[in-house]
């Protein structure tokens, strides 16, 4: 399984396909929304950029916060409730990379998720990355109507794993990529909160689903994510 991992592969994958098609279209209504051609439509884009975490991960899963990024886009629709509360319904897309500090690489296993021990492949970082649609909900409270306006916002999302892969950095500078779902969870699901003047927020998340599926996790940890950081929104 090892060997394999250290093969340089450049396949293309209809899940990798239909991820970044998502984030085209997202990207897409937002832009039209900015332009005014949805200008009736209660609509905005919340772009999250934070740091990934694990908790309860073993040591051989300690990561390098730095390297260890998110990504959502998410395109959300406003349901105003009163002048100042509404509920907001969204879809869009959530990337999640974690590189480990040690040289280890994750594998799937006869049974399990593994972490595998490279360091005599001469490797100067390795790193997961899995992609995910997600569907947040939240409620939101705004101090008055307009851009210019303190936010608070508080909700869950759920996400459904789309693809996800192991990459190499060797100090040759030659790179290995390696896709499968090394026991992943399928499903994602957990509580954020979001808070902010105007366009700018910082922001929260805490996942209440397992990383990887029952059982599956290396070492038997039940290792769980979280996020933070700041949004950027069109609010």
């Amino acid at each position: 399984m090892l060997f394999l991992l250290l093969q340089r592969k450049n396949n293309n994958h209809v899940a990798k396909k239909l991820f970044f098609g998502l984030l085209l279209t997202v990207w897409a209504v937002a832009a039209q929304a900015q332009l005014g051609l949805l200008k009736r439509a209660p609509i905005n884009l919340v772009m999250d950029l934070g740091i990934s975490g694990l908790q309860d991960a073993p040591v051989s899963m300690e990561l390098n916060p730095l390297n260890s990024r998110t990504v959502n886009i998410y395109y959300m629709k406003n349901i105003r409730i009163s002048n100042h509360f509404s509920f907001n319904l969204g879809a869009g897309a959530g990337m999640e990379k974690y590189a480990f500090s040690k040289e280890v690489l994750l594998e799937s296993g006869f049974q399990s998720a593994i972490m595998s021990n490279i360091a005599s492949f001469d490797v100067r970082k390795t790193l997961v990355a899995i992609n995910y649609a997600d569907l947040p909900i939240e409620f939101r409270f705004t101090t008055k109507s307009g851009r210019k306006a303190f936010r608070v916002a508080a909700g869950g999302k759920i996400g459904v794993r789309v693809s996800s892969h192991t990459k190499v950095k060797f100090e040759d500078g030659d790179k290995s990529k390696y896709k499968d779902d090394f026991y992943l969870n399928p499903i994602r699901y957990g509580i954020y909160g979001r808070m902010g003047y105007g366009s700018f927020n910082v922001f929260a998340y805490y996942g209440l689903s397992e990383l990887f599926r029952a059982s599956k996790a290396p070492e038997g940890a039940p290792v769980t994510p979280f996020t933070f950081g700041i949004s950027l929104t069109t609010f």
